[in-house]
């Protein structure tokens, strides 16, 4: 996935499409089942999990993936998987 750091709006999309935003949001949502936002969020989140099983930081984890902070991170990700970022590292990370 590439430039889930960064904020791309409907419009953004629509404009290198030439489609109204309605007309992209309408098909990508029948498409993919989900409304484009949901899928970056999604796709960020996946990016998150693989970053914190490779040992890496939460806070770095959460810039890299286009959270604001890294309590909209801990908020997002545990909306989406009912665990926190860090509860989600202790159970997949071995230690010492």
């Amino acid at each position: 996935m590439q430039r889930l750091d960064e904020q791309v709006s409907l419009q953004d999309i629509a404009a290198v499409s030439e489609l109204t935003p309605y007309r992209i949001y309408r098909a990508f949502q029948k498409e993919v089942g989900m409304t484009p936002h949901e899928f970056q969020r999604q796709a960020r989140i996946s990016l998150a999990t693989s970053k914190i099983r490779n040992g890496e930081s939460l806070a770095g984890i959460a810039a890299e993936a286009g959270f604001t902070d890294q309590a909209h991170f801990t908020r997002s990700f545990y909306r989406q998987l009912g665990v926190t970022p860090g509860v989600y590292r202790d159970a997949h990370i071995e230690g010492p």
